[in-house]
């Protein structure tokens, strides 16, 4: 069984604008230097938002997700596995961020 979609009981967009929008611009720099210091930042912020809605990590790791998968620096990163490397990377974090609140 599936657990409720909670994503929009609020009526408000999951994540909010400011968090996508903090997001996105820390993993531009992740991917160009590596440094996941402001991704930690970012995803703190999504983990908050999604708590104080009630949401599951899963809707974290959506948004994650869609928010990379959109990016055209990640389509540039040389190979695959580098991508996916990266991106495991970010999931790790992002699961850290929602149950360390």
């Amino acid at each position: 069984m599936m657990a409720p979609d909670r994503s929009n009981e609020s009526g408000a967009r999951f994540p909010s604008p400011a968090a996508l929008d903090q997001l996105r611009s820390s993993l531009s720099e992740y991917i160009r230097n590596g440094d996941d210091e402001r991704v930690c930042v970012a995803l703190t912020a999504l983990a908050r938002e999604a708590q104080e809605r009630k949401l599951y990590a899963e809707h974290m790791l959506i948004a994650l997700k869609q928010a990379w998968n959109e990016m055209p620096e990640v389509q540039a990163i040389q190979t695959e596995a580098e991508r996916k490397r990266m991106l495991g990377q970010l999931v790790k974090l992002c699961i850290d961020s929602y149950y360390k609140r």
